[in-house]
């Protein structure tokens, strides 16, 4: 958004475009915070500041891992259980797949020596409770993802195949 030479700060073209949309006031951030995304609110950024949300989207579209979500649940067509979009996801991108959906701690018991994800033997705790819930929760609020719940801040209680995704 912006670029920094010496004590020289500008707004990139995109930053500049961002701004126009964003609004200016901290009154303005206040409120936005207050109602969207919030505890004990219900309301998504999407659904409070679809224009926020539209420039927070444009933003998160230039990151990879956004894009492969996007690919792996257009392709399934549906909603669908967290589970079945990373096993997706690593079929359209078997390199980022692992680093972003599992657990670095489980790579020696999940992978094999093919440098395949046995996702038969896959459990709760495998995953990456990030992705599940505070991700989820960005995605929701771009208005990238529908308003399903999240999966839960840890795997304690995580139930993978119940966690549904789905596009907005």
């Amino acid at each position: 958004l912006i670029t920094i030479s010496g004590k020289d700060i500008r707004l990139t073209p995109v930053g500049a475009a961002i701004k126009v949309i964003l609004p200016n006031t901290i009154h303005e951030w206040a409120d936005t915070h207050q109602h969207a995304g919030a505890k004990g609110t219900k309301l998504t950024l999407a659904q409070y500041k679809p224009q926020s949300a539209a420039a927070l989207r444009l933003l998160l579209l230039d990151d990879p891992m956004v894009r492969l979500i996007i690919e792996g649940l257009s392709r399934l067509g549906q909603a669908v259980p967290f589970r079945e979009l990373a096993i997706m996801c690593d079929s359209l991108d078997h390199a980022r797949t692992p680093i972003f959906f599992l657990n670095p701690n489980s790579a020696d018991k999940i992978i094999d020596d093919k440098g395949r994800i046995r996702w038969e033997i896959v459990t709760k705790d495998d995953y990456r409770s990030t992705n599940f819930y505070q991700f989820k929760s960005i995605l929701r609020h771009a208005g990238i993802l529908s308003d399903q719940s999240l999966g839960g801040p840890s795997t304690k209680d995580y139930k993978p195949d119940q966690d549904i995704w789905e596009l907005r």
